[in-house]
């Protein structure tokens, strides 16, 4: 019994390529802010929940200094998520390099998100501290 011969690779005419890398820019460039609105919203309603536990909490403090800085971290975070969420305004023209311009707002999502996780990070270190402190 033989083996059958292998079957052909499938490979992608350039047509076809364009057409896909063209359909995905579209719809990146109609759709890609949106996510990074969605998730500002979202990230300030984390942020901004936690600054609200962290002052209930403060309340009962020993050392509220802590629950003072977690607070100001909350509110840097709530302030990146902002930022994140602002709606971004794009000039474009015929000369417009839609990919260097995908790539930047991209890139700027990315560094906020960053930041934010961070600051949040920062908060949520400090806010579990001021909690072991009570105790």
């Amino acid at each position: 019994m033989t083996n059958p011969a292998p079957p052909e690779p499938i490979r992608p005419r350039a047509a076809e390529t364009e057409a896909a890398v063209r359909s995905w820019m579209t719809y990146e460039l109609t759709q890609g802010t949106a996510r990074a609105y969605d998730l500002g919203k979202f990230l300030f309603t984390v942020a901004i929940g936690t600054a609200g536990l962290i002052a209930a909490l403060l309340k009962d403090m020993k050392q509220p200094w802590i629950g003072v800085a977690a607070m100001i971290a909350c509110i840097l975070a709530a302030g990146v998520a902002l930022d994140l969420a602002w709606p971004q305004v794009w000039s474009l023209g015929g000369h417009t390099d839609l990919l260097a311009r995908y790539n930047t707002s991209m890139g700027r999502s990315m560094r906020l998100l960053k930041i934010w996780t961070f600051a949040y990070a920062v908060a949520f270190g400090l806010s579990v501290a001021a909690i072991l402190s009570r105790t």
